[in-house]
């Protein structure tokens, strides 16, 4: 897995994840790794969203880490090398987020074409219309003109910045008790099995 391709956020809490399962004795890097080290990051996107839920970040972080006690542990020689193991979970879960930045992406782009291809429509028209016609079309014209050209900043903004926000949003996958609702993450109050 290449973290560069991650923001700074992203790349921190890879780290900081196979530290925790480097500490807890495990040789592979599961979601619940990558999501305790995320619970960890006080000013990253998992700590405002679990503050915007209510919800006691501590205690998440504890049902986490209880989570990663069942997990098998092995030590001495046969323990971990260097070599870094990505469960297939966590396999998964970077490939739908590079899924889910590239349909963004996509739809972005379709979004700029459409808006270019119209613009340059109006703007062969506007031509036309400069010569006579009426005040209140022009104005309609040059507020559509207005109005494309800042969407396509914004376009060209997101373009940018959004993919990684996407992916940010799926750095953290389900364990057998979190269910995932689109970017929001309910912890049961009871477990069930």
């Amino acid at each position: 897995m290449k973290l560069e391709r991650f923001t700074e956020k992203a790349q921190e809490a890879f780290q900081e994840a196979q530290e925790i399962m480097h500490d807890q004795h495990h040789t592979q890097l599961d979601v619940e790794h990558i999501f305790l080290a995320m619970l960890r990051q006080r000013e990253g996107l998992t700590a405002r969203a679990i503050v915007r839920l209510a919800v006691d970040a501590d205690l998440v972080a504890q049902r986490v880490e209880r989570e990663l006690e069942k997990s098998p542990k092995v030590y001495g020689q046969y323990g971990y090398g260097n070599q870094v193991y990505i469960t297939p979970r966590t396999q998964r879960l970077v490939k739908r987020a590079e899924d889910e930045a590239n349909a963004f992406v996509k739809v972005l782009q379709e979004q700029r074409e459409r808006i270019l291809k119209t613009r340059t429509k109006h703007d062969r028209e506007f031509e036309q219309l400069a010569f006579g016609f009426a005040d209140h079309e022009l104005r309609q014209l040059r507020d559509n003109r207005s109005y494309w050209d800042k969407r396509l900043a914004r376009i060209e903004r997101d373009l940018e910045l959004e993919p990684a926000a996407i992916r940010r949003t799926f750095e953290v996958a389900t364990a057998p008790r979190i269910e995932p609702a689109g970017a929001i993450v309910l912890w049961p109050l009871e477990a069930t099995r």
